[in-house]
């Protein structure tokens, strides 16, 4: 299984997954599932993440959330896989639950990039004293991108908030 989606270090990383009975029915796990992360084939590095387990309440039987930070040192291209360990009805078992790659930390994904794209041609524009012109979100909360321009209408810098 691969991550639908890049990953860049200091980001926030979830995972979810389920347990189950040999019958395929969702059942909670003898005891909290555990979780292990490797980083380009080394050592478990699970510490570094400051990650936690937790059973997701509200939900189905079963249903847990792993969650941690990606650490800072980790740099673009880094492989990393994550193995859940769990234990039903006294069986043991591991399994890969996700792989992917960390990106450049410099590159926009393409939700951030939507969003800017959006604030250019969708979002309310101003003209700013000092002669910079900024795009808003569609809910008027934040600048998604700001342009200095000179007296010319020449751009001479460029700021990205794709939060």
């Amino acid at each position: 299984m691969a991550s639908n989606r890049a990953w860049k270090a200091g980001e926030t990383y979830r995972l979810d997954f389920t347990t189950h009975s040999a019958t395929g029915a969702d059942v909670a796990a003898d005891s909290l599932p555990t979780v292990k992360v490797f980083r380009e084939g080394g050592a478990d590095d699970a510490a570094a993440w400051s990650g936690s387990v937790a059973l997701v309440s509200g939900s189905a039987a079963g249903h847990y959330r792993y969650t941690g930070v990606i650490p800072a040192a980790y740099a673009n291209g880094d492989q990393v896989v994550v193995v859940v360990t769990v234990v039903v009805g006294g069986i043991t078992s591991s399994v890969i639950a996700d792989e992917f790659r960390i990106e450049d930390v410099d590159a926009l994904r393409v939700d951030e990039a939507l969003r800017i794209i959006l604030a250019s041609h969708a979002g309310k524009a101003s003209i700013g004293a000092g002669g910079s012109i900024a795009f808003r979100d569609q809910a008027d909360s934040t600048d998604r991108l700001v342009l200095a321009v000179d007296s010319n209408g020449v751009r001479s810098s460029t700021t990205l908030d794709a939060t």
